[in-house]
């Protein structure tokens, strides 16, 4: 990739609507002469809330940023697609492709599933999982299947990742009605 892409890349992003939302930080309110129960509290909350708010704003900024890809890709040839793709997209669609499991598991404490189990699929171009291994629960047999898994096109996938943002902002909002409803009680 070369420079004058990337400055193609960032006039494109000057000009694809943002259609995301960022999510606050500082939004909840402690009483002004806190008891010894707001001593733990506060500074989980205050941690849990911007680590969440993080990663829910860099999601936004990801999808935002791979429309912007997108609409530069267009007008490229293959070749020239490639050196993008692996230059700059791949890294990043990869990135956005697992913050909303992130984000859930950082809701749910569930971080055992953090790596992913085999090669997952590349991004735009590429063929993966030609080989696929999997165990009979009942039998223990082991199975194998030849098959090819053609990469993710950018476009499908930015319009799947702008839903999941949208659930990330229910789930931001859910969670900070959770934690008005805490401070009230411990009030």
């Amino acid at each position: 990739m070369n420079l004058s892409t990337y400055s193609r890349y960032l006039e494109s992003l000057e000009a694809v609507p943002f259609s995301g939302q960022y999510m606050p930080y500082d939004w909840w309110h402690m009483p002004d002469s806190p008891t010894f129960h707001w001593f733990a509290y506060r500074p989980m909350i205050d941690e849990f809330s911007r680590e969440i708010a993080n990663s829910i704003n860099d999601l936004t900024n990801y999808a935002h940023n791979l429309k912007a890809w997108h609409r530069v890709l267009s007008d490229m040839t293959e070749d020239e697609q490639f050196d993008v793709h692996h230059d700059a997209i791949d890294p990043l669609a990869v990135t956005a492709i697992n913050l909303p499991h992130v984000i859930r598991s950082r809701l749910t404490h569930d971080f055992r599933n953090a790596y992913n189990h085999r090669f997952s699929p590349r991004i735009g171009h590429g063929i993966t999982q030609v080989v696929s291994r999997s165990i009979d629960p009942t039998s223990k047999q082991v199975t194998y299947t030849y098959t090819m898994l053609d990469g993710i096109k950018l476009d499908p996938l930015t319009d799947l990742l702008t839903g999941q943002c949208e659930r990330a902002y229910v789930a931001f909002a859910a969670f900070q009605d959770l934690v008005n409803d805490q401070i009230a009680t411990i009030k």
